[in-house]
């Protein structure tokens, strides 16, 4: 089962009672029986669906407007082929909605119409969550939502609603929620029963037909025979998901205590072996790995960094890994990373484009950048739109069975290569007639490439040009066959994740294409998943915006625009991340009890919900949290950095209490605890950009001030002053630019200054173990009305050039 892998220990606490009140529940339901869930029921046609004659024919219509081309996803089809079911669910944008719009459910999507019709039937809900490359949400609507008689007894006394959790995080956060309440995990599909007016009484994930068939006959009978105890039970668990996702505040910030427990945590949990974080099913846990890297650059912990390394060689080497078309599937489901569940998600590629271009630039390890220009490459290939934007996901399945695309015979490997590779490669990938997956291969390296070459006594630089030539055939032949099929929707946070990532590598890499793509997305979200008055759109699909933004979506997009201000020094870029920032601030900030709802006041949601924990992604929370950090740093206007402070104190005491929830959040707060060490900074309350360069024979640093400001230069002529200065152990040979004179009111003679761009250089001298040094940088800057105190900038000076 696809699950999130990822405990919100937060919700423990609540765990014991809330599933005390289940027990009652489910204890109600067993003692209860319904005969017609299991009884024969006559075929029903279009018309058995319990649809107004006016809308069925908007219905029809909406399917005759899909064209030729589509092709109903359901087994139940006229003779000519046309679905003989088509319910409200025609009507959406979602690909995963669409998929389920000929099931004999009649479903709706989430709106008022839905509530509206469960309150005024006296309905209990039906809600079940997924998404459209999931594998087990394909395997219950094959036995259940295509089931006759169970599609009749649903629509008989439940109203049924889908919802793709990709486009409202909002709603399958609440509903995971009360499924981790429940039973202490969750995952999907998540299929959760409520009262009519939107509150859950019982939530759970995948159920085979027959136990499903008894659940719905056992709630609907306990529904009729004893509503006021679901209603009060509904009632306890919404007050406990309201009280798990409040914030709790303590009585200051939090403190580098709270980061070292997390990285305890993890590390307890580091598998010596295999690398990663868990046994099985291993997800790569990008936030986890971003936070281990961080604190590895802080501490100057090799052995921190050596578990970041042992992690990401792994992956890179296994099934998780596509080996033949780059970028790296959703999770392994064994500790090896072999094998994985083959859906390809967005999210992972920009996560784990960022993990493996930051561990470059510390170690310079080669196949760490060669894994990210692949897994860049196979996004701009496969997973870009001509707009500029980034599809959100490929499937699992394909021919239908799960991972066919992706998997080898020997004949099948054999015939893609040449007759004389053919003895090389299969020891390369690890391919055997036995196989490792259902009797067939999924490609993996046995052994890191360096190791391999070794082995075989072939020069490495002339093993790599083979791995790409065996890289490519393979790659001609499986383009061939029948593709995963590919959800078209564009995520705007998940775009969002991409094109910083894009654009970061490409300035660090200097690859034009790079940055070329992530400009062209930055314009394209810009331009239009907004609508007129500002207002970000959660998703597009065929250029028609879907549902409206979470706060997940305006802090991401406006980390993208400071990372596109960041690489193209154009002031457009900061006014639109400012634009964004201040409308999450309107639209979302809790004026009450501080930090951010993930939803707007206007959405319709059974409560406002936060983002607090990370899951697959950073929290909604810690990227709004950064996003307000990066801001504070490039305008200097402190009301930003103001705001992050008191999002933090108001979740103190749950970060203090729960550390490991909040990987990504401490990363990023680390760096106000200590120093930013990243090679791009701001001081001057943004007047001034510092550029740490490698060379090969040293550094480059690379200043920027804006109009009117300077800093004193090395040697400023007045003892008073503080002058620029560079330093930091095992560099030496500083060279500083030539200064230029300033009059002052406050000096008989002329200052020197720095103004404008210029740079300083110096050599590096020694480098101690796996970490490059660090280079401190001190400087006053002023203007022509004011001087601001002295400041320093530490910054990481890149192992790459």
């Amino acid at each position: 089962m696809a699950i999130n892998g990822l405990s919100r220990h937060s919700k423990h606490r609540y765990a014991p009672r809330i599933q005390t009140m289940v027990l009652v529940l489910i204890f109600t339901l067993s003692v209860t029986t319904m005969a017609s869930a299991d009884s024969e029921v006559s075929p029903m046609n279009t018309y058995a669906l319990p649809i107004e004659q006016g809308l069925q024919y908007q219905l029809l219509q909406a399917l005759r407007d899909k064209g030729d081309s589509y092709q109903p996803r359901t087994h139940h089809l006229t003779k000519d082929q046309q679905p003989v079911f088509t319910n409200r669910l025609i009507l959406e944008s979602s690909p995963y909605l669409l998929q389920h719009a000929h099931n004999p459910v009649n479903w709706y999507a989430w709106g008022e119409e839905a509530l509206k019709r469960a309150k005024t039937e006296n309905k209990p809900i039906f809600i079940s969550v997924g998404y459209s490359t999931c594998h087990w949400c394909h395997v219950m609507e094959r036995e259940s939502f295509e089931n006759l008689a169970i599609a009749q007894f649903l629509n008989q006394h439940f109203i049924s609603i889908k919802v793709d959790r990709e486009q409202r995080p909002d709603l399958d956060d609440i509903f995971m929620t009360a499924a981790q309440l429940i039973s202490g995990h969750g995952g999907w599909p998540l299929n959760a029963f409520l009262i009519p007016d939107g509150k859950p009484f019982f939530a759970a994930t995948y159920f085979p037909p027959e136990q499903f068939q008894r659940l719905i006959s056992e709630v609907s009978q306990a529904w009729q025979s004893d509503k006021s105890k679901i209603v009060n039970q509904a009632e306890r668990i919404h007050t406990t998901i309201e009280a798990t996702m409040a914030p709790r505040k303590g009585e200051g910030l939090p403190t580098q205590i709270s980061v070292q427990k997390a990285l305890d945590h993890f590390l307890n949990q580091y598998d010596e072996f295999n690398g990663g974080f868990s046994d099985a099913p291993k997800f790569p846990q990008e936030t986890v790995l971003l936070l281990i890297l961080e604190q590895a650059q802080q501490q100057r912990d090799e052995s921190l960094l050596g578990t970041v390394i042992h992690t990401l060689d792994a992956m890179q080497q296994g099934g998780i890994y596509d080996q033949v078309g780059g970028g790296f599937h959703r999770y392994a489901t064994d500790p090896e990373w072999l094998t994985p569940h083959f859906e390809k998600m967005l999210y992972n590629q920009a996560l784990l484009s960022e993990v493996y271009l930051r561990a470059w630039q510390l170690t310079n390890n080669p196949l760490h950048r060669r894994t990210l220009e692949h897994t860049l490459e196979y996004v701009l290939r496969e997973m870009h739109a001509d707009n500029g934007g980034f599809y959100s996901a490929t499937d699992a399945d394909s021919e239908g069975e799960e991972g066919r695309f992706f998997i080898w015979s020997v004949s099948e490997f054999n015939q893609a290569l040449d007759t004389d590779d053919r003895a090389l490669a299969q020891h390369l990938f690890g391919i055997s007639a036995a196989g490792n997956f259902e009797g067939e291969n999924i490609l993996h390296l046995e052994t890191s490439l360096p190791e391999f070459a070794d082995a075989h006594k072939l020069p490495y630089n002339d093993l790599l040009t083979r791995v790409d030539q065996f890289r490519e055939q393979l790659y001609q032949v499986r383009k061939q066959r029948e593709h995963p099929s590919l959800d078209d929707k564009i995520i705007t946070s998940w775009n969002a994740m991409m094109l910083r990532s894009l654009a970061l590598a490409g300035y660090q890499l200097r690859n034009p294409r790079y940055l070329a793509a992530a400009w062209q997305s930055g314009e394209y979200l810009w331009q239009h998943h907004r609508d007129s008055q500002g207002v970000i759109w959660r998703d597009l699909r065929d250029g028609q915006p879907g549902v409206t933004g979470t706060q997940e979506d305006y802090a991401a997009l406006g980390r993208a625009m400071l990372a596109l201000y960041d690489t193209s020094l154009d002031p457009i870029w900061l006014t639109r991340g400012q634009q964004i920032t201040d409308q999450m601030i309107e639209r979302f900030w809790d004026n009450d009890q501080g930090g951010f709802f993930l939803s707007a006041a206007d959405a319709l949601t059974p409560l406002r919900g936060r983002s607090l924990d990370d899951g697959a992604t950073p929290s909604a929370t810690a990227l709004g949290y950064a996003l307000l950090k990066e801001l504070n740093q490039r305008t200097g206007d402190s009301r930003y950095q103001d705001r992050a402070n008191q999002l933090l104190q108001h979740i103190s005491s749950r970060i203090e209490q729960y550390p490991a929830s909040f990987s990504y959040l401490l990363s990023q707060y680390s760096q106000q605890l200590n120093s930013e060490l990243s090679t791009i900074q701001y001081a001057a309350n943004g007047a001034l950009r510092a550029e740490l360069i490698a060379k090969e024979d040293g550094f480059v640093l690379k200043v920027r001030l804006r109009d009117g400001w300077h800093i004193n230069a090395e040697i400023p002529g007045d003892k008073r002053l503080i002058g620029a200065q560079v330093s930091g152990t095992g560099i030496d040979q500083i060279r500083y630019p030539d200064s230029t004179a300033l009059s002052v009111q406050f000096s008989q003679n002329a200052i020197g200054v720095y103004s404008g761009e210029f740079e300083i250089g110096g050599r590096q001298t020694t480098q101690e173990g796996l970490l490059p040094p660090r280079l401190m940088f001190q400087l006053q800057a002023c203007s022509d009305r004011i001087c601001l105190p002295p400041e320093r900038l530490v910054m990481q000076i890149p192992a790459t050039h």
